[in-house]
């Protein structure tokens, strides 16, 4: 869903979609770890660039190596339902609100096997 947003300072920004950006992470004695953002962005790759800033904030070696693992679909797309299906009950109540409500969302769960 396209939303007219605003910059911190006050400027009117491009419009933008929604998307939804997941990762799922796996490695032999760490565990498992899922990371879903839905954000507004210009496009896949700014989504992509929010995800990281979110989860790694300044941490740039994490974001070096994550990156290629993290996957931007658009929020109204079968394969943004499908992800929050695996995780929320109800994941057409949750798409909804959070493009109607313009705010931003983010959910991560890690579970080790150690």
């Amino acid at each position: 869903m396209k939303k007219k947003l605003q910059i911190k300072n006050g400027i009117d920004s491009n419009i933008m979609d929604s998307y939804i950006t997941y990762m799922e992470y796996f490695a032999t004695g760490e565990g498992m770890t899922y990371e879903i953002n839905f954000c507004y962005a210009i496009d896949k790759k700014e989504a992509i660039e929010k995800h990281l800033d979110r989860f790694y904030g300044k941490n740039k070696r994490a974001k070096d190596y994550f990156r290629v693992g993290i996957v931007a679909f658009e929020s109204k797309s079968k394969k943004a339902e499908e992800i929050l299906n695996e995780f929320f009950k109800e994941e057409r109540k949750l798409l909804t609100h959070l493009n109607n409500a313009g705010t931003e969302f983010h959910f991560k769960i890690h579970y080790n096997y150690s």
